[in-house]
Formats: C-alpha cells, sequence, structure tokens
C-alpha cells in the first residue's frame, strides 16, 4: 500500500463514518422534536417518520459495511489489522507510530464485536434480503430478543476510528475529511424551521 492509498482509504472511512454518525445526530434531533411537541411533529404528516426510518436504515448499514469483518471486500477492521501486521510506508519510524494510533481502536472493536455481529444479522434477514419468517410475530419477536445490539459501542467505535484516522493522515501529512460532518448549528436550524 502507497502513502497515497493509504491516505485515500483513511479519508474515505472519514468520509462515511462521519455521515454515519451525522445521520445519528439529525435522527436524535427528529426523535427530540417529536418528545417535545408531538402535535407539531404529526403536522408533517408521517414525513418526519419515514425520514428517521431512513436514517436508521442508512446507519445501520453503515455500520455493517464499515465494521464487518468479512473475508473479502472493505472494512475498517481490516485496514486497522493490515496497519498492526506490516510495515506500511518505508519510513520505519512513521510505520511504528502509525501502528501505535491503530492498536488504540482495539478494545473499543472488541467491546463493540458482538454488537456489530448482531447488526449484521439484521442486514442479512431484514434490510438486504428478508427471511422467510419476516412477517411472522413470533420470529420477529425472537429474532429481536437473540440478536439485540448496544448503539452506544457502535458510536463510541465510529467517534474513535474518526479521530484515529485523523490522526494517521496528520502524521502522512494530510488532512481530515470533515466534510461529511453535518454542523450542530444547521441540524438546530433545520429542527427550529420545523417548530414554526
Amino acid at each position: 500500500m502507497t502513502k497515497e492509498e493509504l491516505i485515500n482509504e483513511l479519508q474515505n472511512y472519514q468520509m462515511y463514518l462521519g455521515e454515519f454518525v451525522s445521520d445519528f445526530v439529525i435522527n436524535e434531533s427528529i426523535c427530540d422534536f417529536n418528545d417535545e411537541n408531538q402535535s407539531k411533529f404529526h403536522y408533517y404528516g408521517n414525513c418526519l417518520s419515514k425520514i428517521s426510518s431512513a436514517l436508521k436504515y442508512r446507519q445501520h448499514m453503515l455500520c455493517y459495511l464499515l465494521f464487518y469483518k468479512s473475508s473479502d471486500g472493505k472494512s475498517i477492521p481490516r485496514l486497522l489489522n493490515r496497519i498492526k501486521s506490516t510495515s506500511i510506508l518505508d519510513d520505519k519510524e512513521l510505520s511504528r507510530k502509525i501502528r501505535e494510533i491503530a492498536s488504540q481502536a482495539d478494545d473499543t472493536l472488541s467491546k463493540a464485536s458482538q454488537d456489530i455481529d448482531n447488526l449484521k444479522e439484521y442486514r442479512h434477514n431484514v434490510y438486504a434480503h428478508w427471511n422467510d419468517e419476516l412477517f411472522n410475530t413470533e420470529w420477529q419477536n425472537d429474532f429481536a430478543n437473540n440478536h439485540k445490539f448496544n448503539y452506544e459501542n457502535i458510536l463510541e467505535l465510529g467517534g474513535l476510528c474518526f479521530r484515529l484516522f485523523g490522526e494517521i493522515l496528520n502524521l502522512l501529512g494530510s488532512q481530515s475529511f470533515v466534510g461529511s460532518v453535518e454542523n450542530d448549528e444547521a441540524i438546530q436550524r433545520f429542527i427550529c424551521k420545523l417548530k414554526e
């Protein structure tokens, strides 16, 4: 992997991590708006509920794509393992520093691994393909009980990876990709406009 290839991959992951975290913040703001003023929320019909559902779906799919370590295809765990197991660059000292930064994600990745595995089951059985039993209420309840995931662990992992990739990019003389991170003020302006 060349330095340019590493920079490109890190910036692409940062782009999608920024979208994932922004989708979460936007959705939480929409849900908070519903909690604060249900009559105003319902004034928009089902539009905001559909936006919320779409944001959740997108978050779950991005999490799966970013964090599920499959044997083929790109993923953050595969990149981190590659960084930690090989000398990425000719500069041994720089490679060592990058490996140290990448290793900081190990504990958080381990903590979220079961959550990511359970999210994979949602991807395979609900989002990308419909399980034959999908419309069976008993199956739905069993599936939900057997595949719970702590989204906080995944959010923590996403934020950590975004920050660590920024540190690595800085060491490589490049800039973080922050264009996909939605500004909190813009989100609040959006919600305030809905409240008018």
